[in-house]
């Protein structure tokens, strides 16, 4: 059991260092693609999360304490062996890590994909992570209890 345990953890750092990965390759090299909606290309996008105008330091400053209390919502899912949450909080704790390790390094978050259609929208690996986490929690949170 405890190898299975382990094997989360791993997931979530393998994740996270592909993320890491990603976000080098595409910052520090001529990779770029432009198809009609899809760009890759380098962005140090300095705002918020949708692109709300937030300063990089107010971003930093909410990050930290909800890194935390996602770490502490996540001990308590794997002590319940909860899963499927534990595995939400991780997503949302390494893609909030990855992104505050970009504002702390680089002024902003390292954005490495466009969609331009319908908006222009800018992303990375680990604002996927976010979002499929944020869906994780959700689903678990609104699940329907079938009564018997």
């Amino acid at each position: 059991m405890k190898l299975i345990n382990f094997s989360w953890v791993v997931g979530l750092l393998i994740f996270f260092l592909l993320d890491r990965l990603i976000k080098n390759l595409v910052w520090n090299s001529s990779v770029e693609f432009a198809g009609e909606f899809f760009i890759i290309s380098p962005y140090l996008n300095q705002d918020g999360p949708f692109s709300l105008p937030l300063a990089n330091i107010i971003m930093v400053i909410i990050t930290i304490p909800l890194l935390i209390w996602l770490v502490s919502l996540a001990l308590t899912y794997f002590g319940q062996k909860n899963f499927f949450s534990f595995w939400g909080t991780g997503l949302m704790i390494v893609g909030g890590f990855s992104n505050l390790w970009d504002r702390l390094i680089w002024g902003g978050v390292i954005d490495v994909w466009q969609i331009t259609w319908p908006s222009n929208m800018h992303f990375n690996l680990a604002d996927v992570l976010l979002m499929i986490g944020l869906c994780f929690l959700l689903r678990t949170y609104y699940q329907v209890k079938k009564v018997y």
